[in-house]
């Protein structure tokens, strides 16, 4: 498990920039907010899709594609929970995962 108490230590925010870095504390709350608003928008899509009570657009032009898209992203993000919660994978790690993930 990575620990991240030392109220001096510093998150390099992305492997592959400039080398900027966060106080951990920081970095940690930031990327829980960030976790928030996707369990949030994942859960309403896959909600709103299956409920039909969202707008039409929907999954209009290919509803399997709509829902297996919505459904992986909310997998997703509720998977990442558990690596939120307990951080056993590097900050920047688990930053590029939730770049992907968001990109899907």
């Amino acid at each position: 498990m990575i620990t991240t108490n030392s109220a001096d230590s510093l998150v390099r925010t992305c492997s592959l920039g400039n080398g900027f870095q966060l106080p951990a504390e920081q970095a940690w709350r930031m990327l829980k907010v960030f976790h928030a608003y996707q369990l949030v928008l994942s859960s309403a899509f896959f909600a709103l899709f299956v409920s039909h009570t969202g707008p039409s657009i929907f999954g209009q032009s290919n509803p399997n594609l709509f829902h297996a898209a919505s459904l992986s992203y909310l997998a997703l993000t509720v998977f990442s929970t558990v690596f939120i919660r307990k951080p056993y994978i590097a900050y920047a790690r688990q930053v590029q995962f939730k770049i992907i993930s968001d990109i899907e």
